[in-house]
């Protein structure tokens, strides 16, 4: 008896096995590229994949699981995602990025994980043996002669052919402030606003920055404020999300008396040279935030020289610490 019942649920399980390892799971697919994934395969290459991996087409409209892929840039990265929401279940995510990842083997990947979300028995099924090749029919004995006009030219092959699609550059317009030391008598604040162009690695951007008078006692008795305004060009290479630049720098420094028997203004010219080193960090897909910090060698020296009297002149080297906030489109 014992026996007997052993042998009939054996056997039963056997078969419910036997009907899951050959049922043929499906479920709804969408397959969304984002921006900066615009080169990698479609929804139709991913659905082949698939269906290549589980040796059938999964993909049906009214099936009950509902599969979502999506593919794109997340900073420097390509980040693969797949959803999977079964009813009755919480929805089940899988993210896929590195750095070192391409388009075909991140889609590879992608592939793979959706053909186990939706049959997870595939890697033990066998797949199906190839169909035998059909054997060549057997060359003709001669060959018919090919005529070739010779009043045709040859093709010309499209300058595309071969080359890359050059990468478009994205405007980067920044706001920013600043603090400084070197550029006035006392330390100062200003302000800033800059436009530019980057590729993937380079940057090169035009900018302009005011600083707030600032203060300083004579000890002669009274005060001088005085504040410098400067155009700025600045060329730079990122690194994941740091970047380092070369600075050249050109402006005017602006001074006046106070409190003082005769109160008098000056300025000056003032040129410099200097670097620059910045941490970039992406808040959104079109707004960044960047600190900074920056140092300048004075190529032109401009001095104060108020009722006759040289009060202050710029030091070799100065500094600034700034944040920017930057707009990418």
């Amino acid at each position: 008896m014992t026996r007997s019942f052993v042998f009939v649920v054996s056997s039963l399980l056997l078969l419910f096995l036997a009907r899951a390892a050959s049922a043929e799971p499906s479920a709804r697919f969408r397959y969304v590229r984002g921006e900066g994934a615009e080169s990698c395969g479609d929804e139709a290459s991913m659905r082949r994949a698939v269906a290549a991996q589980l040796g059938y087409d999964p993909f049906k409209d009214d099936a009950s699981t509902a599969v979502q892929a999506t593919v794109g840039k997340k900073g420097e990265r390509l980040v693969g995602r797949v959803e999977v929401r079964r009813p009755g279940e919480a929805p089940g995510v899988r993210e896929l990025s590195s750095h070192e990842m391409t388009c075909a083997s991140l889609g590879s990947a992608m592939a793979f994980t959706i053909s186990i979300a939706i049959d997870p028995l595939a890697i033990a099924r066998p797949r199906p043996s190839p169909p035998p090749l059909e054997p060549l029919p057997a060359p003709p004995s001669e060959p018919p002669p090919v005529e070739v006009p010779h009043d045709t030219p040859p093709p010309v092959p499209s300058k595309a052919e071969g080359t890359e699609h050059a990468e478009r550059p994205k405007v980067r317009i920044g706001l920013s402030s600043h603090g400084a030391l070197g550029l006035a008598p006392s330390a100062a604040l200003g302000v800033g606003a800059s436009v530019g162009l980057r590729w993937t690695r380079l940057s090169l951007a035009a900018e302009g920055r005011i600083f707030l008078p600032a203060r300083a006692d004579l000890s002669t008795g009274g005060e001088v404020h005085a504040w410098t305004g400067m155009g700025l060009l600045a060329p730079c290479v990122h690194m994941k999300v740091a970047q380092f630049c070369a600075v050249g720098a050109i402006g005017s420094l602006q001074g006046e008396s106070k409190d003082v028997s005769l109160p008098a203004e000056d300025n000056g010219l003032y040129a410099a040279l200097g670097a620059r080193a910045g941490v970039e960090v992406t808040l959104t897909r079109y707004v960044a935030l960047r600190p900074e910090v920056e140092a300048l060698a004075a190529l032109v020296r401009p001095s104060l020289t108020l009722n006759g009297r040289t009060i202050w002149t710029m030091p070799p080297v100065s500094g600034t610490a700034g944040l920017v906030v930057v707009m990418q489109f």
